[in-house]
């Protein structure tokens, strides 16, 4: 029996989605994929966290409670920010110019060993370091 694949999304991809943005079709193509368990998805509690304040600030209330009860309703796993998490998040941070909540995903994607779902150009710099599904692809 194989492992499943484990996707990290960051806000990048799921902004893209509840915009309705062409990457966005493809953040559903991997919501429907982990509603049939063929791959986990996790967000992790601090992107959750800039996705709440982006879509509040962006769109209102109303916009968010529905995005935020998207993500409930959805297979998507919360990643509690424990210490290690922390740690990593912070080293990345120390290393260069990514924003703190990149780090965060950056941070996730390494501790879950899994890969970090994106269309954030940021990340190309890291390419290296953790793979990556672009969503410009």
């Amino acid at each position: 029996m194989s492992k499943k694949k484990s996707l990290i999304l960051d806000s990048w991809s799921l902004l893209a989605y509840f915009k309705e943005e062409k990457a966005g079709l493809k953040v559903k193509k991997l919501l429907h994929q982990a509603v049939q368990g063929r791959i986990n998805l996790y967000l992790n509690l601090f992107n959750w966290g800039e996705i709440y304040y982006l879509i509040l600030r962006q769109f209102g209330q109303k916009r968010l409670r529905k995005a935020i009860s998207v993500i409930e309703q959805s297979p998507i796993k919360l990643v509690a920010i424990d210490k290690e998490l922390v740690i990593l998040a912070a080293e990345q941070k120390a290393k260069g110019s990514l924003s703190l909540a990149d780090c965060f995903v950056f941070a996730t994607a390494k501790q879950l060993q899994g890969v970090l779902v994106t269309g954030d150009p940021d990340f190309k710099l890291l390419k290296k370091e953790v793979e990556i599904l672009w969503l410009w692809n």
